[in-house]
């Protein structure tokens, strides 16, 4: 349902010039927005916020962002179309990874619930994990449409908008047009007067009230059920309320009474309110046919489904929607339920925030060597000297013998080989082929001539081969 948004616009200037910037403030049914234009930190924004009374500004789904749209530019038409960035309640705390699956990509509202399905990024965020990153919407003549977000530091200069809920609204005192009225908003200290653009100010609204030099006060509050001032007016007793000032505080249509004072009324499909100014919305959905819920529109009424249904063919009846045939799951098993659904991972995924997405298998410690992660899966891999056995999750040693890597004597070790040679021989530097050593044959014969001829044929040179760290060993025996 569209909301009706009331524009009033504060310009607050110091007196020195200062860049003390002004507040826009609009208001809907039930909250109240400020937009300050001034250039702040986002936690000043939030800090600014919060001390009157509300939060910085979200656009959690399409709703809010449509909210904030409305707001912006009615400010751009005050303000000779402004282009300008504005923060939005949305940070990624320092310490937080970026998360390229998740819709907020890892960053969290700071008021309300900390995540929601929709984004409207412009471009990635920056990867980070130790930085703290804030959020900001651009707004130009050129895509006042568009709203994307965009991350920067927190510490830059922005406009920001705070957001006020409330119980109700009450609609403006009722003026005979001699009044001197300064209304005092709960959530700014800047008091408006009789002429401001406001047709509804928010509960708890306190009203200082000036006639033929006496004053009044007024609080809107709720009595009966109905919002409405604790004295509706007009002041001035000695002025007759006329529907030539202010069509009399009527909504619609104002009847001058031959008596004094006036006579509200209402437009066709529309009734009186009990405070007897407002028009409501005529009464259609008393004995409507609807199966959920009835919505009284200004010639009718509609019927409308709870999330998860839709209206029959007869337009009165809710029937399911079936979710899974627009594949609400992403391609992971989806199980249809009575206005809802439930989504159950494949293999090699888990469920975060509602949606399916992939574990990381090799943070599990899956594969003694080398793990490669993949969409859904994983893969094993093996340094140099070992291979991937059958089950693919285990690294074995190569036996490198097998394969005659050495000229003479090859001895297989873990995750490498050693090559060797006969005596009067010794190693080749490549550590594969065996060389004949003049000068050890020449020491050896002429120290050991009585020795066994069995004996010499045992002497050998070896050497060790390992991949891992490049190194030769000789070894006399």
């Amino acid at each position: 349902m569209m909301l009706l948004l009331i524009l009033l616009q504060i310009s607050v200037w110091g007196a020195t010039g200062a860049d003390t910037g002004g507040e826009e403030t609009v208001c809907t049914s039930n909250a109240c927005f400020t937009f300050h234009i001034e250039g702040v930190s986002f936690d000043d924004a939030r800090i600014k916020c919060v001390d009157n009374g509300g939060y910085l500004v979200t656009t959690k789904d399409k709703a809010e962002e449509a909210e904030l749209q409305s707001i912006l530019t009615q400010i751009d038409v005050r303000n000779r179309n402004l282009d300008y960035k504005c923060w939005i309640g949305l940070q990624l705390h320092k310490g937080d990874c970026i998360i390229t699956g998740l819709s907020l990509r890892g960053f969290k509202w700071i008021s309300g619930s900390e995540t929601s399905q929709y984004s409207n990024w412009e471009k990635e965020p920056r990867s980070t994990c130790t930085e703290e990153r804030c959020v900001l919407v651009y707004y130009s003549l050129s895509g006042r449409n568009d709203l994307k977000w965009t991350d920067g530091s927190c510490k830059e200069k922005a406009f920001y908008a705070c957001k006020f809920y409330f119980k109700g609204m009450c609609k403006p005192l009722l003026l005979a047009g001699g009044e001197q009225v300064n209304y005092k908003l709960p959530f700014s200290a800047n008091p408006l007067n009789e002429d401001n653009n406001l047709t509804a100010f928010p509960f708890g609204t306190y009203a200082e009230i000036r006639c033929n030099g006496n004053d009044h006060f007024s609080i809107c509050k709720l009595t009966d059920g109905v919002y409405g001032w604790t004295i509706p007016g007009p002041f001035c007793a000695t002025d007759k309320q006329s529907c030539g000032y202010k069509n009399g505080g009527c909504d619609h249509v104002c009847f001058d009474s031959d008596a004094g004072g006036i006579r509200c009324g209402c437009k066709d499909g529309y009734v009186l309110g009990q405070d007897r100014v407002s028009c409501d919305l005529k009464e259609y959905c008393h004995s409507s046919p609807c199966q959920y819920q009835c919505v009284t529109g200004p010639t009718g009424f509609s019927c409308v489904c709870p999330s998860g249904f839709q209206l029959d063919k007869d337009q009165f009846g809710c029937i399911d929607v079936d979710e899974c045939q627009m594949n609400a799951c992403d391609g992971n098993h989806c199980v249809n339920t009575q206005g809802s659904y439930t989504c159950k991972c494949n293999k090699g995924y888990r469920m975060v925030e509602g949606k399916c997405h992939d574990i990381d298998e090799c943070t599990e410690t899956r594969c003694p060597q080398i793990c490669l992660n993949s969409e859904g899966s994983f893969s094993c891999h093996c340094i140099a000297g070992f291979t991937v056995s059958e089950d693919g999750h285990t690294c074995i040693d190569i036996d490198e013998c097998l394969s005659n890597r050495c000229e003479d004597k090859c001895t297989n070790t873990i995750g490498s080989f050693m090559c060797s040679c006969h005596q009067h021989f010794r190693l080749h530097p490549n550590g594969i082929t065996c060389i004949r050593d003049v000068t050890v044959v020449s020491t050896v014969e002429t120290s050991n001539v009585y020795r066994d001829n069995d004996q010499h044929d045992e002497t050998i040179d070896t050497i060790t081969i390992s991949k891992q760290n490049h190194w030769n060993e000789l070894v006399y025996a």
